[in-house]
């Protein structure tokens, strides 16, 4: 089974949704803001991705974070708990089959490829 992990209300995911629905692939959405994250979900997201595939350096949200948060983003072991606390911060979608992360982002070609 497939889930997609991401909000509801980005752009982003809204086009991975409508991307699965359309071509008819069973998915489960897993929405950061009502269900959160693990911290064992995230290292092992880290383990399997460069934590810097996961962690979205460029959002508003990254921006607005104090300089002691952002310096805890830039190595794995410390951005686990920013990244619950301020669950915006996770590039998305993130795709994952059996609990293997599968794509990061929305890219239709690489969608293509792997369905």
């Amino acid at each position: 089974m497939l889930t997609i992990y991401g909000i509801p209300n980005c752009d982003t995911v809204k086009k991975s949704l409508d991307w699965f629905t359309k071509h008819k692939i069973d998915f489960v959405f897993h929405n950061y803001k009502k269900e959160g994250i693990t911290a064992a979900m995230l290292k092992d997201w880290m383990k399997q991705q460069d934590f810097t595939l996961i962690v979205n350096t460029k959002s508003a949200t990254y921006k607005k974070l104090s300089t002691a948060d952002q310096e805890k983003c830039t190595k794995a072991n410390t951005s686990v708990e920013v990244l619950q606390e301020n669950t915006s911060l996770i590039k998305r979608p993130i795709v994952t089959k059996n609990g293997k992360i599968i794509a990061i982002g929305f890219d239709p070609a690489t969608y293509e490829k792997l369905f």
